[in-house]
């Protein structure tokens, strides 16, 4: 059986680091998993002041289709760590104030198994409470079930699952890697 987690947060919150260190101990161990990091045009294009709504939507569709349809084929016959997901679109257009754009964008979008919610403080981050309420929220909305937390150097690190997900053994063992009690 093969399992897709993927990270969340805010800017900042320390997925990237977090998902190699993973990444690089599953493969050591001799565990075949596969990174890939979601949303490269999520914010590239993404300025509605010059009016290019319409460009990132699109480009945003053609990037989640094609990741979507190769993740699906990888994710038959490996585990997938994804840094983000489509929740992170969700909550940077509702943001910034255009929720229909990634409503409709969602439709083709990969949902994982489980979500690692990175949750900094704002100390540490700036908007870090706004951001994690909106993802939380997004979370909720898309029927994830939270089903642990734990303490990280920055803050919070909660944990999500689509409510089908069953925690096995090898899902518990990678969870664990990131300090799930």
């Amino acid at each position: 059986m093969t399992y897709s987690i993927a990270f969340c947060g805010i800017d900042g919150a320390g997925k990237t680091t977090i998902i190699n260190r993973i990444y690089n101990k599953l493969n050591a161990a001799g565990w075949k998993w596969t990174y890939s990091h979601q949303n490269g045009f999520m914010k590239k294009f993404y300025n509605p002041k010059k009016g290019a709504t319409r460009r990132w939507e699109k480009l945003n569709q053609i990037e989640l289709k094609a990741r979507c349809r190769k993740w699906k084929k990888i994710n038959r016959t490996q585990c997938l760590l994804l840094d983000r997901c489509y929740i992170c679109s969700l909550v940077y257009s509702n943001i910034q104030g255009y929720p229909d754009i990634a409503h409709r964008i969602k439709q083709h979008a990969f949902k994982p198994d489980i979500i690692v919610l990175l949750e900094p403080v704002e100390e540490i981050v700036g908007k870090a409470t706004f951001f994690n309420k909106e993802y939380k929220k997004n979370l909720q909305e898309e029927e994830y079930e939270q089903f642990g937390s734990c303490l990280y150097i920055f803050g919070v690190i909660s944990f999500w699952k689509q409510p089908e997900t069953a925690l096995t053994p090898l899902i518990t063992a990678v969870l664990e890697l990131l300090g799930l009690p």
